[in-house]
């Protein structure tokens, strides 16, 4: 499916000729519990949504569970609304394609989402990020945890029909929550640059996205210039296109379980590991490498990264680039212990991630790298 992006607060216009051309009356509006409004979302969409009925689902947690879909359907069948306008960040989108998605299965949802199977998905999503670093707008795939094992669904058909980046939204973001979500769409901008997945298209959104984000987010973080802003917006924009094709690696299928058991936000766990991983992948050799374009192959896309970043040692230079943004390479102990931590954190990565790797990850390297990341009391 084509979507069609829109850069900017000018064409939100578009917004309301779209739903009048759809015949919409009804909308299924779907946003953060706070961020709504923190965002300016609201007073900027008001006028735009004047004359529809709407209905607002907020009810929901961060990282969005069965039970909340299903609410949402039910908000969605009992005010008979005709379209979805997701305004958020990456839980809000993937809740408005969860909805989407199930709101006209005929099956059991659970084997659904178990079995990566969806209904036809009909009807017209709208997707607007009030934050840069998900790229959920540009993406087919969203993410549901049933008794928290996570799940991630996958469909051309889950792609909204139209997202608009308006920049004024991420305005109000603080320093640390433009720093996270800029990290998430930088790591993303690197690990599909050299995923398995990798194509001609995802390699040039890759590219864009990441000489973008090198220049621009600090910038916006640290002087929340609003011209900076709006790049960084459309770069993340870039990297979730280049995601949506390639899928992330090594440092995403590690993040999890920072976030799950130490709390760490998303952009912020995948930002612990991947100057490990560019220091590692840039080391693959004839013996390890996973990707078929051979180990020369995934050498010079290490290069090209050197390249893109004006930077000699990837690994170095991305430590200094997290830190001058805020950001500690280094967590706490849990209570148990760093032994306890490292273990849990193993067990759970995302194999599928780990699979797109450019090199197969060795667990003692893992180990080695998880015990200088975690430090002790």
């Amino acid at each position: 499916m084509k979507q069609n992006v829109l850069t900017g607060s000018d064409h939100l216009p578009t917004l309301t000729s779209y739903l009048h051309s759809n015949d919409v009356k009804r909308i299924l509006l779907v946003t953060g519990k706070r961020s709504y409004s923190d965002s300016s979302a609201r007073s900027l969409l008001k006028p735009y949504l004047n004359g529809f009925q709407v209905t607002r689902f907020h009810e929901f947690d961060h990282n969005p569970k069965i039970e909340d879909v299903v609410k949402g359907i039910e908000a969605f069948k009992g005010d008979n609304c005709q379209a979805f306008i997701a305004v958020g960040g990456g839980s809000v989108m993937d809740m408005a394609k969860l909805i989407n998605a199930y709101q006209d299965y005929h099956g059991n949802i659970l084997e659904g989402v178990r079995n990566n199977l969806t209904g036809p998905c009909l009807t017209p999503l709208i997707a607007l990020p009030t934050t840069s670093g998900s790229g959920s707008e540009a993406t087919h795939f969203a993410v549901v945890y049933i008794d928290g094992q996570k799940y991630s669904v996958a469909s051309d058909l889950l792609l909204p029909n139209y997202a608009f980046l308006v920049p004024e939204f991420t305005h109000s973001a603080n320093s640390y929550l433009t720093a996270v979500t800029g990290m998430d769409a930088l790591t993303q901008a690197i690990e599909s640059f050299w995923s398995v997945n990798s194509t001609e298209e995802s390699k040039v959104y890759s590219k864009e996205a990441l000489g973008s984000l090198w220049k621009h987010l600090p910038r916006a973080v640290q002087e929340n210039d609003a011209k900076d802003r709006r790049v960084v917006m459309e770069a993340a924009h870039l990297a979730g296109k280049a995601i949506n094709i390639a899928k992330t690696t090594a440092a995403h299928a590690i993040s999890y379980s920072f976030t799950s058991y130490h709390d760490i936000p998303h952009g912020h766990a995948v930002a612990l590991t991947i100057p490990f991983f560019c220091g590692y992948n840039s080391q693959v050799s004839d013996i390890d490498c996973n990707d078929v374009r051979g180990a020369d192959y995934v050498r010079d896309i290490l290069s090209e990264i050197q390249c893109i970043l004006g930077e000699d040692d990837l690994e170095k230079a991305l430590n200094s680039f997290i830190r001058s943004l805020g950001l500690n390479l280094t967590i706490p102990e849990s209570p148990g212990g760093v032994e306890l931590d490292i273990e849990r954190i193993l067990g759970k990565i995302n194999v599928q991630r780990m699979k797109n790797n450019p090199r197969f990850v060795q667990i003692d390297d893992l180990r080695a790298n998880l015990q200088k990341v975690i430090l002790t009391h």
